[in-house]
């Protein structure tokens, strides 16, 4: 397997190049005429505007806000009970889950993550929300429901969706709700399995014997199963007395197959970590077959996964590990809705853990680019945005240059959501009217002293033209230079402290890099009085983005951050191959690392390509 780079950033100016071996493909053992074809996978789009029938299966996400959605309150502060839930009628028909919340703080909670997805949402000048996946068939009835009201539709009819869906309550308060049609059935999926860390060689002959417990933490400690807290005999996966580890060369055999049900078919695109020992034996529309052998790191592959228009919500798709024990394998079925949150699964093979883990690749707020069109697109919650116009993409903070190119397939497995528009704060004028970008939405400045408010109103502008301006949503006016716009930037007069006003509150910068890191501009910070700053309920502080790159200064693994987890990237090529460069890298202190609790290694397909197919 391949060699971990234990003193990473040390040798960031030192890359070590690592050959790889390719697998050998028997095309014996697949018939051409079994395998999916590219003509196929060209007829899985599923037209929003064209005949949906009643048995097909949509998919697609529901974001839902509630409260003041389109500006904050600070007036009405009195507390309001928007309880609610997104539901079906009929659990067999349709299948909901949730995939993130926003703004919820502890006075809101989730009471349950999927069919329904329940929530308790308490609110006082401003608004909370939620993001939740829907797989039904196109007659089920979905519905989203708040105390003061609810809206209802067929999958068929959030799926055609638009425009955002508005229950207007009263005074400022809605219910908003935007779907995102998932507009090809394919799914990319990894899968890999193995240890969660590699151990080399290497690692070894830098490890002096020790007793367990003063084994060193950058040795491992792979003896943990089978070593006693003051043991010096080490069994099992173990050999030698007193060694903090020593890997058991034969390996545990992880050859095995993957199977879907009749109405998934299944297409191979890579094997990742394959050597020379491993190789794919077999492959057909519902079958991939394999030989891998683990000694102490890990083998994968990546793959399409393309449902028939009709799939029925409970089809599945299982891995079986035939060899894995010595007289028995393991064996488990898995379903597309389980990938959308990702699969780990724990396997003890002689006391010693290894783990099975299914899910997409993990991309997170980063540019992408198609290796087809060439078209740039933003991902950010799983949701692409088309992001092809050049002052757009300049005034969000990205360049064209650092899009990463991603395969078609793999990009086209994403949600479309509306295309990126200019960031909140953004000025825009068309004609002869100003108007500022808030919460995704155009607001008018309706007066002089409405533009007096934003203090950069009068140098940084974007001159549109109508069409393009016509194509942003509008908000209310704002009438007063008093009037803090969502999302606006402020800080108080003698006091270097920046704060962020969304949804009602103000959320503090602690550092530079995290506001840097959100793309932001100084020059759009507006200077307001301590007074109106109090007037905003305190939230916590702003969290460094999903995608970012952190580690401690003491400490040289680094870590990629995604949905409030930390995933450890082990080598430069895994860096390399996931679109990074070791300048994107800021430092964290080990007070706020501690936050983010460890998930799996992220690891790049990319670095490990031995075979396409």
């Amino acid at each position: 397997m391949k060699k971990p780079f234990t003193n990473f950033i040390k040798l960031n100016s030192k890359f070590v190049v690592v050959i790889m071996l390719l697998t050998a493909f028997s095309t014996s053992s697949v018939g051409a005429e079994t395998l999916v074809t590219d003509e196929e996978l060209a007829t899985d789009t599923v037209d929003q505007s064209g005949d949906i029938g009643s048995t097909d299966t949509l998919e697609f996400t529901l974001e839902a806000r509630w409260g003041f959605v389109q500006g904050n309150s600070e007036d009405d502060k009195t507390e309001k009970d928007y309880s609610g839930y997104i539901k079906t009628n009929n659990t067999a028909v349709a299948k909901i889950r949730l995939n993130n919340t926003a703004l919820f703080e502890n006075n809101d909670s989730i009471q349950s993550k999927e069919n329904p997805v329940s929530w308790s949402s308490t609110i006082f000048g401003h608004w909370d929300g939620v993001s939740v996946n829907v797989r039904a068939k196109a007659d089920a009835n979905i519905t989203v429901k708040i105390p003061r009201g609810d809206i209802t539709k067929t999958a068929r009819e959030w799926y055609r969706l638009t425009e955002k869906e508005i229950l207007k309550i009263g005074g400022d308060q809605m219910l908003v709700v935007k779907s995102h049609p998932k507009k090809r059935r394919r799914h990319a999926v990894f899968i890999w399995w193995g240890r969660t860390k590699n151990i080399t060689g290497e690692d070894l002959n830098s490890c002096e014997d020790h007793t367990y417990s003063s084994c060193p933490l950058q040795c491992g400690r792979i003896c943990l199963q089978s070593c006693n807290e003051d043991s010096t005999i080490c069994t099992a996966d173990c050999e030698g007395a007193g060694s903090c580890f020593r890997p058991n060369t034969d390996g545990v055999n992880f050859s095995g197959t993957l199977k879907t049900d009749s109405d998934i078919n299944i297409k191979l695109k890579k094997t990742m970590r394959f050597e020379d020992n491993d190789e794919i034996v077999s492959h057909d529309r519902n079958q991939i077959s394999w030989t891998s052998q683990i000694t102490t790191g890990r083998d994968g592959l990546y793959t399409l996964m393309l449902p028939h228009s009709n799939v029925a919500l409970n089809s599945n798709f299982s891995v079986n590990f035939t060899n894995i024990f010595e007289d028995d394998n393991w064996f488990k079925r898995f379903t597309l809705a389980d990938v959308k949150n990702g699969v780990r699964e724990t396997i003890k093979v002689n006391d010693v853990d290894y783990v099975l883990v299914i899910g997409y690749k993990t991309i997170a707020n980063k540019l992408v680019r198609s290796k087809r069109s060439g078209e740039h697109f933003l991902i950010k919650n799983n949701i692409r945005h088309s992001a092809d116009d050049t002052d757009i993409l300049t005034a969000n903070g990205y360049a064209e240059e650092e899009a990463e190119v991603i395969d078609d397939d793999e990009l086209e497995s994403y949600e479309l959501g509306d295309d990126l528009s200019y960031p909140d704060g953004t000025v825009v004028e068309a004609g002869n009217k100003t108007y500022v970008i808030s919460n995704g939405v155009k607001r008018l400045l309706a007066n002089n002293r409405a533009k007096d408010g934003i203090p950069w109103a009068r140098q940084i502008t974007k001159q549109l033209k109508l069409g393009k301006l016509e194509a942003i949503t509008s908000g209310p006016a704002v009438e007063s230079e008093d009037e803090i716009t969502d999302n606006t930037l402020v800080k108080v007069d003698g006091d270097s402290a920046v704060w962020r006003i969304r949804g009602g509150k103000r959320q503090v910068f602690n550092h530079v890099r995290i506001f840097n890191l959100h793309r932001l501009d100084i020059a759009k910070v507006k200077t307001i009085t301590p007074e109106k700053l109090q007037k905003f309920t305190w939230s916590p502080p702003v969290e460094f983005p999903d995608g970012s790159l952190v580690k401690i200064p003491t400490d040289p693994k680094v870590y990629l951050l995604k949905n409030g987890i930390r995933h450890w990237i082990e080598t430069e090529g895994d860096l390399k191959g996931l679109g990074h460069k070791f300048s994107d890298i800021v430092d964290m202190s080990p007070t706020e690392i501690v936050n983010y609790p460890a998930g799996d290694p992220v690891i790049s397909d990319e670095v490990t390509v031995v075979t396409e197919f």
